[in-house]
């Protein structure tokens, strides 16, 4: 019976990925969604999501601009000889639209039915980095300047709605975006102008000052030429993936005439190999297939074509070994003995191990790339309390892990590993808020965080799972943790405070300094992401390879 459920389960995955073959496939990151799934927002905000990191690159083949940066050629605002406490022309050109990368889609509401679409995202930050000219007055101040400017928004939600209009072109059914619009919201701006009064420094200083100050007046301002230039620059990517997304291929199954025309062939292929291949769970395909409607007749023929060579593959399914860069030991061992030859293979097996192994689909550990870490200890009354969030990061130095010593019971399941580590170092991006004694601390940009002389326990329970209909028992490991204490820790972020050298060089000197109490706060992500890899990578071992195989049934 389980086979009979896995053998479906992989049909019905083939059957639903095939009519994406017959029009142009969606660029590649961006997944299709029936239009008869009832979670089908739920499939899109999936879909969004994994679909971010290659949007922020671009898609050239398909017409999609980069989305991070994402390049606006001119906005501003006019409102030079008013009478609001802001009156200001101001013109910002070649501004580049960074954070978008980061962006989380939290909501989509669509309905094929419907002719109304939105998403709801929300983002770390946006940075609008360009030239600017500007003149007029804020309250009774006058103001004048220009040069290079930098906006940047923080905790940004935004919701981008739109109308979506079905139309025909010759054969084909298809959709376009129309009446598009953009509302956001921040919890904070940041700006800096520079050479503002033609380079007067202390006035430039004072006015960025007061600016940053009453950031509250002046979103009011800037928020609408923003908002107009993110809509119209989304709607763009919009309407070039729709331009591709044929509505019958994506959304149905077969549609036109050429589905008519086949119907017939469809019928006798299916009645031929249903009759002739003997399924060993052919009351299941019966209540499957039964299930599939009459109007997807071609699907059902797929589906019975398919449920014939799985059958095959499943009769002849042959248990793989372990990787010929890993090596077995006998579970007659003692245990002393037993956890002396886990220790000894242990050793030789961790520079593969780094490098990883394709055939068992076993990822690299090193670099060890982790797509972010979280620190939250704002609004405590410690010295160090930071938001720190860490991006794209890559954990190197892995492949000199020195295996240690081992304690492995297979009666209980009980395992123990010690390691150590000379040095790991995590670089990747970061975005930081929080207060250092009493100085507010922010920034984002490149990081490096270097941890030396790294003593690990790794722990975990190694469960026995009920034999399969073959009678083969897998292991599974469960309940993993990782603890690991560091003698030094080095820190460097770059682009503290905005870019303010003087003041971003004194701060990292005061977090190497006081790296006992940063670590007590970094330590566990980083050990939580180092728990995950090496957990997914032995439940991707064991999945594959028997327990005959790792602990063999052998003499001693």
């Amino acid at each position: 019976m389980q086979c009979c459920k896995q053998m479906l389960a992989l049909t019905t995955v083939l059957v639903v990925l095939l009519p994406n073959s017959l029009a142009r496939k969606l660029p590649t990151g961006l997944k299709g969604c029936s239009r008869n799934d009832p979670d089908l927002n739920d499939c899109l905000l999936n879909s969004a999501n994994a679909a971010v990191p290659f949007m922020s690159k671009g898609i050239p083949s398909y017409g999609i601009l980069p989305m991070d940066p994402m390049r606006i050629e001119e906005m501003g605002i006019d409102d030079k000889g008013s009478n609001k406490q802001v009156a200001v022309n101001l013109i910002m050109k070649n501004v580049d639209l960074v954070g978008l990368r980061n962006v989380k889609v939290n909501k989509i509401t669509f309905s094929p039915d419907s002719d109304k679409a939105s998403w709801t995202c929300t983002t770390p930050y946006l940075s609008l980095l360009g030239t600017y000219d500007v003149s007029g007055k804020i309250l009774i101040l006058p103001i004048h300047g220009k040069g290079s400017i930098n906006i940047t928004m923080e905790n940004v939600e935004y919701t981008y709605k739109f109308d979506v209009e079905k139309f025909s072109k010759g054969s084909k059914t298809g959709l376009r975006p129309k009446n598009h619009e953009l509302d956001f919201k921040t919890t904070r701006i940041r700006m800096n102008l520079e050479n503002l009064f033609n380079g007067q420094k202390e006035l430039s200083d004072q006015m960025n000052v007061f600016l940053n100050e009453n950031w509250k007046e002046l979103v009011g301002e800037l928020g609408s030429p923003i908002a107009e230039a993110l809509s119209a620059a989304t709607n763009h990517r919009v309407e070039a993936i729709m331009r591709h997304w044929q509505l019958c291929a994506r959304f149905a199954y077969f549609c036109g005439k050429k589905a008519a025309a086949a119907e017939d062939l469809f019928l006798h292929v299916e009645e031929f190999v249903y009759k002739k291949v003997t399924f060993r769970c052919r009351g299941s395909a019966n209540q499957w297939l039964a299930s599939i409607p009459a109007t997807m007749k071609p699907v059902r023929t797929v589906s019975v074509l398919l449920l014939a060579l799985l059958q095959l593959a499943a009769a002849a399914r042959v248990y793989k070994k372990l990787p010929q860069q890993l090596k077995p030991c006998s579970r007659n061992l003692p245990q002393p003995k037993l956890e002396a030859c886990i220790l000894q293979y242990g050793k030789a097996a961790i520079p593969h191990l780094a490098e990883g192994i394709p055939s068992y689909n076993l990822l690299p550990l090193d670099p060890l790339h982790i797509p972010e870490l979280r620190v939250d200890d704002a609004g405590s009354t410690r010295t160090i309390n930071l938001k720190l969030t860490m991006k794209n990061v890559d954990i190197i130095g892995l492949k000199n892990t020195q295996f240690t010593a081992v304690k492995n019971d297979l009666t209980s399941g009980a395992v123990e590993w010690k390691f150590f580590i000379p040095q790991i170092s995590l670089l990747g991006q970061y975005n930081v808020t929080g207060r250092v004694l009493l100085l507010p601390l922010r920034g984002h940009g490149d990081m490096n965080i270097t941890l030396d002389d790294l003593e690990v326990i790794y722990s975990f329970k190694m469960r026995f799972l009920p034999p399969n209909k073959d009678n083969v028992v897998f292991l599974r490991p469960e309940g993993n943790t990782l603890d690991f204490e560091t003698s030094k820790t080095h820190i460097n972020l770059e682009n503290l405070f905005e870019g303010q050298k003087a003041l971003s060089d004194q701060m990292n000197v005061f977090l190497n300094e006081n790296w006992r109490d940063l670590v007590s706060d970094l330590g566990p992500p980083i050990a939580e992401a180092l728990s995950t890899a090496t957990n997914q990578l032995m439940l991707t071992l064991t999945k594959q390879v028997p327990y005959d195989e790792i602990f063999p049934d052998t003499p001693v």
